[in-house]
C-alpha cells in the first residue's frame, strides 16, 4: 500500500493512516522539488557564460558567526512581532 507494509494496514487507525499518508505526500513533494531544482540549475549553468566557483554553490557545515549588531537586529525584529519594546525586561 503506497510503500507501506500491507500486513500493518489493518492495525492502523484512520488517524495513523492519515498521518502516514500526509508524511508520504510531503516526502513526494520534497523529492519532486529537489529534482526540479536540480534540473533548473543544470539548465541555467549550461547557459552561463562563466561558471561560478563550486565553493559558492555548496552549503557550509556551520553558519558564519553573527555579530552582536546582527543579533540585536534579530531580537528587535522578534520583539516587534511579539509587541514588546527592545530592552524591556
Amino acid at each position: 500500500m503506497i510503500g507501506f507494509d500491507p500486513e500493518s494496514f489493518w492495525d492502523q487507525t484512520l488517524r495513523t493512516l492519515s498521518i502516514a499518508m500526509h508524511g508520504k505526500l510531503r516526502a513526494a513533494r520534497r523529492d519532486y522539488n529537489q529534482r526540479a531544482w536540480l534540473a533548473w540549475h543544470i539548465a541555467a549553468l549550461q547557459r552561463a557564460k562563466k561558471l561560478p566557483k563550486l565553493k559558492t554553490l555548496l552549503t557550509r557545515d556551520k553558519p558564519r558567526p553573527q555579530s552582536w549588531q546582527e543579533q540585536a537586529m534579530i531580537m528587535q525584529s522578534w520583539a516587534v512581532v511579539h509587541n514588546k519594546k527592545f530592552g524591556d525586561g
